[in-house]
Order: C-alpha cells, then structure tokens, then sequence
C-alpha cells in the first residue's frame, strides 16, 4: 500500500501501515469438543490475508484475541490476557459470525 505525500505523489509506508494486524489464538482446554477447533482456525488464517496469526504469547500487543473454545462452556482462560477485545468461537456456527466480522472491519 503506498500513501499520499502532500503534494499528492505517493510517498513511503510508516511501519504501522505496512504491519500486518495481529490477532492471538488461545484454544480452550479440549475437554468437550464439538467441532474441530484446529480447522477453525486454519479457516481463519486461510481466510483473512492481511490478518496475522499467532499463538497467544506475554508481551506481544493484539488487536483482539481469538477464544476457539470446543463447546458453550468456554473454558479458555483469560484472565492473564491483555486488555483487548476478545473474540470467542465456541461452533461453526460462532466462527462463521466472527470471521464475517473481521472480513468486514
């Protein structure tokens, strides 16, 4: 992607637009699946090219956090996860929401 200078010629890209978003996966525990999570999120990442994927790790910075948790209960922890907004799939049906969502935003 290039940006306009003033003068209207393109001009070079700041890092902040060139850096793909990052979003973080944390699975829940497995306990109770059924879906299969990992397909989910091989969707997500076959999906949403200019989304970055990761496994959720301390100290990276995230635009939103991907919960595929494998039933309702929704186990994943999230209590030591930074301050942003969290994304759960708990079916098919849930991830066809989110991944629409993203695609839209």
């Amino acid at each position: 992607m290039l940006t306009s200078t003033d003068n209207g010629a393109p001009g070079p890209q700041t890092e902040a637009e060139s850096a793909p978003v990052l979003i973080g996966i944390r699975y829940c525990g497995g306990c109770n699946q059924r879906f299969d999570r990992g397909a989910q999120a091989r969707r997500f990442v076959q999906s949403l090219s200019s989304v970055r994927f990761t496994m959720v790790r301390s100290g990276e910075t995230y635009a939103a956090i991907l919960l595929i948790c494998g039933c309702e209960t929704a186990c994943a922890t999230v209590t030591d996860l930074p301050p942003v907004r969290l994304l759960y799939v708990r079916s098919v049906h849930e991830a066809d929401q989110v991944l629409r969502a993203l695609r839209d935003r």
